[in-house]
């Protein structure tokens, strides 16, 4: 089996889908396709460098190439792309429009479809047209990809019932949380940090911006020990010179070693708060949540429905509905951290099975 991921800006999902694939069937051929350089292998979390096949247009203007692939209609991207992957039998691609127009124009090559998010409920591109206008726009774009697809893989069951609900589905859709491949569970756990002082513990790691750090300066305010590990280095500055109480930042961690050092922690918390991206968080199950779960910790959570459910499901954490509720949180044992929730293993295997079987739907 030849599989060509083409990605657009890469994250740890895809890199993580990727290396579950490549351990779970070795003798397939692997290969990715960036449109740019993607982010860096230890942050990524793979057990070896990836083996990018090519970089499309990296030393092309980013609104330059918009602009002419844009006039083509994604023509431009797709015989790029269909040159590259004339011996593959699956593109896999990313829920970007350059991307999925750009599968739309592919012949005779299978593709798979991956939606950590809905381009359409975050549109970009065609900046000169009011939102709702730009919406519909998308929208159809979405639903020409998705029915383009032989298959379809979510982060979310709730992202599944969106789809369903909205577009007309190609392929079978599956359900891939951004789980940790095998490579990543962790061998070993520390000493928590409570044992020591009595204190409760909760770690963040990820992005931090100002509405996102409002959440761990609150659950400080409250007695708890909050320590973030982010790359956000303004953000990790201002906390610093600032000196907030309880609140302690640190630079990020290598993703080999991230649960290992969560797992000294009482809790991990997913920092949303509603307003911003507010339909996005209703459907998403951030891969954050996930490091968190394979540290043993139990996660703190708002009450967005993907979230909600999740945590309810397989409880593993509480859901804050009144920040007071993190005034006296209960012991971090109350709570089940069941290794099928975020084991990418343990969800991969309905996508194997599906790259082997499923007969793939015609170019439309």
């Amino acid at each position: 089996m030849r599989i060509l991921f083409f990605l657009d800006f890469p994250g740890v999902r895809d890199y993580r889908i990727f290396q579950a694939i490549r351990e779970a069937r070795p003798d397939w051929d692997l290969k990715i396709l960036q449109r740019f350089p993607g982010i860096r292998t230890e942050l990524s979390g793979l057990a070896a460098p990836y083996p990018v096949h090519d970089t499309l247009f990296s030393r092309t203007p980013a609104r330059l190439w918009r602009l002419v692939n844009n006039l083509t209609s994604g023509r431009l991207l797709a015989d790029r792309l269909a040159l590259l992957a004339r011996d593959a039998d699956w593109v896999y691609t990313q829920n970007f429009e350059f991307l999925g127009r750009a599968a739309l124009h592919l012949r005779n090559i299978s593709v798979a479809h991956d939606v950590s998010d809905f381009f359409s409920v975050f549109p970009h591109g065609q900046s000169g047209l009011n939102p709702f206008v730009r919406r519909r726009i998308q929208a159809r774009w979405e639903k020409r990809i998705f029915e383009r697809a032989s298959i379809v893989t979510f982060n979310s069951p709730e992202m599944v019932e969106h789809a369903r609900r909205k577009y007309s589905l190609g392929g079978a859709p599956i359900f891939i949380p951004n789980g940790y491949p095998k490579s990543l569970v962790p061998t070993g756990r520390l000493p928590k940090l409570s044992a020591s002082d009595g204190r409760r513990h909760i770690a963040f790691v990820g992005h931090l911006d100002e509405r996102k750090l409002e959440p761990l300066v609150r659950l400080a305010a409250l007695g708890n020990d909050v320590h973030a590990y982010t790359h956000s280095q303004q953000i990790l500055e201002n906390c610093q010179r600032a000196g907030v109480p309880g609140l302690t930042l640190y630079p990020p961690l290598e993703n080999r070693r991230l649960a290992e050092v969560l797992s000294q922690y009482d809790y991990g918390i997913v920092p949303w708060l509603e307003g911003a991206k507010e339909e996005f968080f209703q459907l998403s199950l951030p891969g954050k949540l996930f490091d968190y779960l394979a540290a043993g910790l139990p996660v703190l959570v708002r009450p967005f429905r993907a979230l909600r459910n999740f945590v309810d499901r397989w409880q593993c954490g509480l859901v804050i509905e009144d920040w007071q509720q993190a005034r006296d949180l209960p012991p971090a044992r109350s709570f089940t951290t069941p290794p099928e929730a975020w084991k990418m293993s343990f969800h991969i295997a309905p996508l194997i099975e599906a790259f082997e079987s499923v007969r793939p739907s015609a170019p439309r």
